[in-house]
């Protein structure tokens, strides 16, 4: 029941809404895939701080990544190349 009243209140939506959506992502978290047997963290609404638009449901370490990078696409898009393109300074794999 406190789920219900949480999602209600923060993002105006119902448990059932919430069911739908992560339904439709296959009840997998919308950027990594992990399921909920797979990890030992809760799922999250994830939402613009912008708009206030639900975009959909993400594991924990998904929701708390997104929210280190501010959602900024720039910055995300150079920690992609960032990791694409740099090779360990140290010589270790």
């Amino acid at each position: 029941r406190f789920k219900e009243i949480k999602i209600k209140k923060r993002y105006g939506i119902s448990l059932s809404d919430w069911n739908d959506i992560f339904k439709k992502q296959n009840f997998s978290c919308a950027i990594c895939g992990a399921v909920k047997s797979s990890i030992n963290k809760s799922f999250h609404v994830d939402h613009s701080h912008i708009s206030g638009k639900i975009r959909g449901i993400l594991c924990h370490n998904c929701n708390i990544g997104i929210g280190n990078f501010k959602d900024d696409v720039d910055v995300i898009q150079k920690a992609i190349v960032y990791l694409n393109t740099k090779e360990d300074v140290y010589g270790k794999a």
